[in-house]
């Protein structure tokens, strides 16, 4: 990101900032600007040419902890899960890990569990099996595109029949 803290938190953004936020059920602030599909919202700053899209989520983080521009690697994790607030008192800076962990421990993550492993003799006989992708997706509780990259020895590549 190319803007300083004083492009950012000007007072003409912060004005147009605050002209579209609303206020929502359970101490949420949503944002009802632009918002992606997602449900994230964004704003535009800087002058035409030269604009940059930020998260109105990272930009409210970034404003609450003092008017700070966020690194890239900073996450902006909500404690509300709703992806229109920007309630700085449901935001908090944290990692990827610690954004992956939140997701999982509030049982929003979509990957199967770690402690979910084939044997080789279940991988050979996904590769082997006359049966659809899903199909095989269900019996094993596998995700469908774990069965496909079985199936076309994409992974578990050093396993032959």
């Amino acid at each position: 990101m190319a803007k300083s803290f004083e492009e950012l938190y000007d007072t003409k953004v912060i004005k147009r900032f605050l002209d579209k936020i609303e206020f929502g059920e359970n101490s949420c602030i949503n944002w009802t600007g632009s918002l992606s599909e997602s449900g994230y919202g964004s704003i535009s700053i800087g002058p035409r040419g030269d604009r940059i899209e930020i998260g109105s989520h990272r930009w409210a983080l970034g404003f609450a902890l003092g008017c700070v521009v966020l690194p890239p690697e900073v996450f902006c994790c909500h404690t509300c899960d709703n992806p229109a607030c920007i309630s700085p008192m449901h935001l908090f800076p944290g990692n990827h890990a610690e954004n992956m962990a939140d997701m999982a421990a509030k049982g929003r993550a979509s990957v199967q569990p770690v402690s979910r492993k084939l044997t080789d003799e279940q991988v050979l006989a996904i590769r082997n099996s006359e049966l659809s992708l899903s199909k095989l997706a269900a019996e094993y509780g596998i995700c469908k595109s774990t069965a496909s990259y079985i199936k076309n020895n994409r992974t578990w590549k050093g396993l032959t029949t």
